[in-house]
């Protein structure tokens, strides 16, 4: 659905789900997936991680970026729109085999990400005002489960 322009997302849809599969020495692994986009994305670096996030959230158009030029338009429907017709089904993911992260990006301010992050297997949530605190959060969770 759009409006103007505006591709309109559901709202579990707009969920990121990390899988780590391995961490050792600080070194993490796994899977990144996003129902939007409908597939899995592997990740074998901290960098790895953070820049499929971005690719990810940049697809959604979803937060949009706080610094970004903005204009009315009269566009066709995207081909994001016409994916997501296809991605509105119920998804499947593995847990994975360390931790599973469940992530929501509210904004992108201060060139960086804000949003609320959920442990599920520590069956907790907390919020992350940047990128940085996110994967710190991450870390401690594990750290924890280990």
């Amino acid at each position: 659905m759009s409006i103007a322009g505006t591709t309109i997302i559901q709202e579990d849809l707009k969920n990121i789900i990390i899988c780590v599969d391995s961490y050792e020495d600080k070194l993490i692994n796994g899977r990144i997936y996003n129902g939007f986009l409908g597939e899995e994305k592997t990740f074998y670096n901290l960098y790895q991680l953070l820049f499929e996030i971005l690719n990810t959230i940049d697809k959604m158009n979803f937060p949009r970026p706080a610094t970004e030029k903005r204009a009315f338009a009269n566009a066709e429907k995207s081909t994001l729109e016409k994916q997501q017709d296809i991605s509105l089904q119920s998804y499947q993911y593995s847990l994975g085999k360390i931790s599973t992260f469940n992530i929501k990006i509210l904004f992108r301010q201060n060139s960086s990400w804000q949003g609320s992050i959920s442990w599920v297997e520590g069956q907790c949530e907390d919020t992350f005002r940047s990128a940085l605190e996110m994967l710190m959060l991450i870390d401690s969770a594990i750290a924890t489960d280990k």
